[in-house]
């Protein structure tokens, strides 16, 4: 079983910004849990760990005074207090139970002259967030979860704390230090850095509840077609997948091809849907164009099937009273031809 050992943080104090009180959060996130990279996340982490926090079960030491009190002059040129088992990319409980990081000049430091960037074109750097993230994300996300959350979110806030322009979440951690009109005590100051380091742990652990939602999806939508194509060679053809309830369904469908998804409405009935690329949001399959937007009456007429109530005017969804009618309306559903944009507009 994967995880990590530690019960003191060490970074730097003063004003904080997203890339230390990020990686905070989420190096308390990656303690709270033991699941494996095949596990699932869940808010219940997120919980525990504030939880813990405000018990003063997990410390975080927040100046190079404090870390000389508790390690020494030596340890300003640490690089690095915890070994690593290579096999398993994680502490083992042998090690030292402090991480230092954004400062100390070791693995998880950035401010050296030979700064390390994620491209052979130096455009993207690393700051102390996406080296902390980068050393444990296996215990959390797959690696292609990684690699999209780590291109689309903490390179971002990376770039900023080197520099490199602005978004806004860094201006909205940064705005949540004291203001010099208020307080400048550093108690106020370490207050305020956890108060922030809440805010970054229960914004990720929101994007990681939605990314092990959709790996359950696709264990859950694997299960539910293998289940019903078993012995029905008809569902097999048609290429459509039946859930007995809602789940995100695309990464499923396209990795197995498939042209629609039937699940229950919770208006009543069944709502025949086409899957969105999860990469490029476009629909491959759509239902027949003549189809589309027309009244109960018309479409009954045009396809012959009596319980059809409902087709948007863009062709992904229909509505349908009856599961065996949503089959047959399959039938409609058709690929967009490439030279075609008009369909998928």
């Amino acid at each position: 079983m994967r995880s990590i050992y530690f019960n003191t943080l060490i970074t730097h104090g003063g004003v904080f910004h997203a890339d230390d009180v990020f990686a905070t959060a989420f190096l308390f996130l990656a303690r709270e849990t033991d699941r494996s990279v095949c596990g699932y996340f869940s808010k219940a982490i997120s919980d525990a760990v504030i939880r813990h926090i405000d018990n003063g079960e997990m410390h975080i030491l927040h100046s190079l005074d404090e870390m000389s009190k508790t390690f020494g002059e030596t340890t300003y040129d640490v690089v690095r207090l915890n070994k690593i088992t290579p096999e398993e990319n994680v502490f083992d409980s042998g090690d030292s139970q402090y991480i230092i990081y954004d400062i100390g000049g070791g693995l998880f430091d950035h401010h050296s002259a030979d700064k390390e960037y994620r491209d052979e074109e130096k455009t993207r750097p690393y700051a102390a967030f996406g080296k902390v993230f980068r050393e444990f994300y296996p215990l959390l996300l797959t690696n292609s979860e990684y690699h999209k959350f780590d291109g689309e979110f903490v390179s971002t806030l990376d770039a900023t704390d080197n520099g490199g322009g602005s978004n806004m979440m860094s201006a909205a951690i940064k705005a949540m230090n004291p203001d010099w009109t208020t307080s400048t005590n550093r108690s106020s100051a370490d207050k305020a850095f956890i108060d922030a380091v809440k805010v970054a742990i229960q914004i990720l652990s929101g994007y990681f509840v939605q990314m092990s939602g959709k790996r359950q999806a696709y264990d859950f939508c694997k299960s539910q077609y293998l289940q019903n194509v078993d012995g029905n060679r008809m569902l097999e053809d048609k290429q459509v997948l039946i859930l007995d309830k809602y789940a995100p369904y695309s990464e499923f469908m396209f990795a197995y091809g498939l042209k629609a998804v039937i699940y229950p409405s919770l208006r009543g009935g069944f709502n025949l849907s086409i899957p969105i690329h999860p990469i490029t949001s476009e629909e491959p399959y759509l239902l027949r164009e003549d189809l589309r937007g027309k009244k109960p009456d018309e479409i009954k007429e045009i396809t012959g099937i009596e319980t059809v109530t409902f087709i948007h005017p863009t062709g992904f969804l229909a509505a349908v009273d009856d599961l065996m009618d949503a089959i047959r309306l399959v039938d409609f559903v058709v690929e967009v031809p490439e030279e075609s944009e008009s369909l998928v507009s």
